[in-house]
């Protein structure tokens, strides 16, 4: 192969690498606890999108913790209730 095609190859290589890393989803994650402090098992958790109403759900695990993952770029409103 010619230096000049390899080196074309490479390049066309290294932007699609680049191009994929750039996703337009997010993740939130957090740990949901009580006024005291204590974690909160249990807990249902919504991000809910400003513009479209479009609400991803979540609970949290047995140590408070909880992800909502694949979240589109926006602005969104996190609402924590119990089960």
């Amino acid at each position: 192969m010619k230096p000049k095609v390899v080196s074309s190859v490479f390049c066309f290589l290294l932007v699609g690498l680049i191009a994929w890393g750039q996703v337009g989803n997010g993740t939130v994650t957090g740990t949901i606890t009580d006024q005291a402090g204590a974690v909160v098992a249990a807990a249902k958790a919504e991000a809910k999108n400003a513009e479209t109403g479009v609400v991803y759900p979540a609970a949290s695990t047995a140590t408070g913790n909880y992800t909502i993952a694949d979240l589109p770029a926006g602005s969104y409103t996190l609402t924590v209730t119990m089960m």
